[in-house]
């Protein structure tokens, strides 16, 4: 259902997928990409690529659905502080992400959005960076969990909090410290002088490596899932999946004719999944 502006009924849908790639389908995504982003591509590190194409081809496949038209046709640039932007749906807000092993694109219709994703891996000075990046409350309670937690907590903290300065267009720039979690629900934070001050967060699965999550207003939080097929749903940390994995040929989908009624994004990145925004949901911490 659409809008009278011509947008889609109010949602937001969030795509992750996998980045290990075979070379010839990381081939097929990269012509996918404009000009500008395979000169980005093609002056990375080779580990850095996979993510980057994957995450950009992404983006380009799973908006060319919610609009409607041949994903070589969608037309995407960046904004002042380097956000994705359609020109021809200036409505759509849009987000990605993307890390070793995983990326995630978001899209929504209207409302302000931010993801982040991260590979849980051991850091240097663990104990310093929650020291910069957690709330006094929250470093109480990371201090007394037990190792195996403790690392996938702090980076799931450190994923909400970069997701709501994605969402305000501010970035790590912006400063983790200024978003500080709400008394009460480990999922509400307030950015003091920000335009838009109080952010929802939710946890997102995208595998046994990873964290994950997405961030919108608190105001007007009950987003739905833009429609879409929906296959072997089961909740997640308060966010429902609906897996599906596309045998279609590769050259199939990324042809020129419009897109059928199957997830094209399935179809071309193999392992994917579709994230439904419910509710909020617990976290490690709380």
């Amino acid at each position: 259902m659409a809008r009278s502006d011509g947008a889609p009924a109010r949602g937001v849908r969030v795509w992750s997928a996998r980045t290990d790639r075979p070379a010839a389908q990381e081939e097929a995504l990269l012509d996918l990409l404009t000009p500008a982003e395979r000169e980005r591509y093609a002056g990375m590190p080779r580990e850095a690529r996979s993510p980057y194409v994957t995450a950009h081809a992404l983006l380009r496949l799973g908006v060319a659905r919610v609009l409607e038209v041949a994903p070589r046709r969608l037309h995407v640039v960046r904004d002042a502080v380097g956000r994705p932007v359609v020109p021809a749906a200036p409505w759509l807000r849009l987000s990605l992400s993307h890390t070793r092993g995983a990326v995630l694109v978001g899209c929504s219709a209207g409302s302000p959005l931010g993801l982040d994703v991260e590979r849980v891996r051991p850091v240097r000075g663990e104990r310093e960076l929650a020291a910069r990046v957690l709330d006094p409350a929250d470093l109480t309670r990371w201090s007394r969990l037990a190792r195996p937690a403790a690392r996938p907590a702090l980076f799931a903290r450190w994923t909400c909090k970069e997701a709501v300065l994605k969402g305000l267009g501010t970035g790590l720039a912006g400063g983790l410290r200024r978003v500080r979690a709400e008394p009460g629900d480990p999922h509400r934070w307030s950015v003091a002088g920000a335009p838009v001050p109080h952010w929802l967060t939710t946890p997102l699965a995208v595998g046994p490596h990873h964290v994950a999550a997405l961030a919108l207003p608190a105001a007007g939080s009950d987003q739905t899932l833009l429609e879409g097929e929906r296959h072997g749903q089961r909740a997640v940390g308060g966010v429902q999946l609906g897996e599906q994995v596309g045998d279609v040929p590769l050259d199939a989908v990324l042809g020129d004719g419009e897109p059928s009624g199957d997830l094209l994004v399935a179809h071309a990145l193999g392992e994917q999944r579709e994230h439904l925004l419910l509710t909020g949901g617990e976290g490690d911490l709380a």
